[in-house]
């Protein structure tokens, strides 16, 4: 039996990188947001980490739709500023722009300015509730 793969994303880059790695797989029919034939509000991601948010999406969609879903979270964690903007980041500034202001200016007269991206993947099935 095939399964429709919702990619949660509305990032096309990330739709066609996630799509590509289950290209191989015969069984799996991925999808996009514009494959849904219904449109939902996105989730308000609540959660303290990326992983609790990636894994909150996951689950979110999966019932909107109905179908497998495979939903991310990621952030920029900047050693100096503690971690900051970390699970936040989307919500640092209302665009890239403001959200590069954002950090440099926090980053004013900081040596070290050391940052790691992270994300997290989840997957969540409504047919099993995993």
């Amino acid at each position: 039996m095939k399964r429709t793969l919702l990619i949660a994303t509305t990032n096309k880059g990330k739709l066609s990188e996630i799509s590509a790695f289950f290209d191989s797989m015969p069984f799996i029919q991925c999808i996009g947001f514009d494959g849904l034939n219904s449109e939902y509000p996105a989730p308000e991601e609540i959660e303290e980490t990326i992983e609790g948010n990636a894994l909150l999406k996951a689950r979110y969609w999966a019932k909107k739709s109905g179908h497998l879903v495979v939903a991310d979270d990621g952030g920029l964690f900047i050693s100096a500023l503690d971690g900051w903007p970390g699970v936040r980041s989307a919500r640092a500034g209302e665009n890239d722009d403001a959200r590069v202001e954002a950090v440099l200016e926090r980053l004013q007269g900081v040596d070290d300015r050391s940052a790691a991206f992270r994300c997290a993947l989840a997957m969540h099935d409504p047919l099993t509730g995993n």
